[in-house]
């Protein structure tokens, strides 16, 4: 089995839609796969993108020049609003842990007062980015399957 890049069905290289073309899985799988990837290892996760890119050919018999810009822009900021999200919860709960372990140190009452208020508040923003990156990279995924729809009934 060779691996392609896809032509016709990519968001930024067609690294995901030849890898669901070639193992005959939907694209979206290996791009939600490749979302939590980025979100936990976002170096490790662009270095195997980048490769991949590279060194997977792009299929005979396809050209792959027409990229939606308007869909590359929603998974893009959608992935960059999850990775602060996700960044964001993550210092909030480890600042809570600190805290916590700390409160038995003898700290002035006002910063444990600030401390109960602040931590919880940061905690939401960074889940209400991570939501909202979501969203973004859903809606730039959904946009692909309207338009591969719109031309497939158009033929």
């Amino acid at each position: 089995m060779r691996f392609y890049r896809s032509g016709r069905d990519r968001i930024l290289a067609g690294v995901c839609g030849g890898l669901g073309e070639a193992l005959d899985m939907d694209p979206i799988i290996f791009r939600l796969l490749f979302i939590v990837f980025m979100i936990f290892y976002p170096v490790g996760a662009v270095a195997i993108y980048l490769a991949a890119a590279i060194l997977m050919p792009m299929k005979p018999g396809e050209d792959g020049s027409s990229v939606d810009v308007r869909r590359i822009g929603d998974v893009v900021i959608g992935l960059v609003l999850t990775m602060i999200g996700f960044w964001v919860m993550t210092a909030a709960l480890t600042s809570s842990i600190f805290l916590n372990i700390t409160s038995r140190v003898s700290f002035p009452q006002f910063f444990n007062a600030v401390s109960l208020l602040i931590t919880p508040t940061i905690g939401v923003i960074g889940l209400l980015l991570l939501l909202t990156g979501i969203v973004f990279v859903w809606k730039g995924l959904r946009r692909k399957v309207k338009v591969m729809e719109a031309g497939a009934s158009g033929a």
